[in-house]
């Protein structure tokens, strides 16, 4: 599993690491801060459910797409080795 990390697209992993880190700074520290301005309650909800939605996307990414290829390319070549080995 952590060689499939290694391997990952690197502008996938900016993306997870980006919207974890505000999911924690939100969650955490920002929620217990008064509103700076009148609307700002409304646009940090819509941040926050952009960021869980980012999250979930490059999970669904990795295990559904990502391992898929992997586990292509092996079959391919072993496959290829059989043939031709």
């Amino acid at each position: 599993m952590f060689e499939n990390l290694k391997t990952f697209r690197q502008d996938f992993y900016i993306l997870f690491v980006s919207s974890l880190a505000v999911i924690l700074v939100m969650e955490i520290y920002l929620i217990h801060q008064p509103e700076i301005f009148k609307g700002a309650e409304i646009i940090g909800l819509i941040v926050l459910k952009l960021c869980y939605s980012i999250m979930a996307s490059v999970v669904f990414y990795f295990f559904f797409r990502s391992l898929k290829r992997r586990e292509e390319k092996k079959a391919n070549i072993v496959f290829v080795n059989k043939s031709f080995g």
